[in-house]
């Protein structure tokens, strides 16, 4: 519900059965976006340029996160085991939220 994922990747070499690693990400973490948001109108009218964020925008992204958490519990039964803003971006080419580290 329009949360994307990266995927693991398979390189031979990087690796091993407790080592993940993903494909690389781009965009904001959530807790810049969130400091940005609290720096007061000039921060936050730079930031509504730069990714469309804003009051509907937040709504939007909050919709999505909850949606997204609400599924990962009860749906398939798992959980995030270090969930927070800095685990979370904002992808600079849709402004979807992404995870990021299991």
């Amino acid at each position: 519900h329009g949360i994307n994922f990266p995927r693991p990747l398979r390189a031979e070499g990087l690796v091993a059965p407790t080592v993940l690693v993903e494909e690389f990400a781009e965009g904001t973490p959530l807790s810049v976006l969130m400091a940005r948001a609290q720096g007061g109108a000039e921060a936050g009218s730079q930031l509504d340029g730069q990714l469309g964020i804003g009051k509907a925008r937040d709504a939007e992204l909050a919709a999505r996160g909850l949606h997204a958490f609400f599924q990962m519990v009860f749906q398939h039964n798992f959980v995030h085991g270090d969930l927070h803003p800095g685990n979370i971006l904002v992808a600079a080419t849709d402004g979807k939220p992404l995870t990021l580290t299991f």
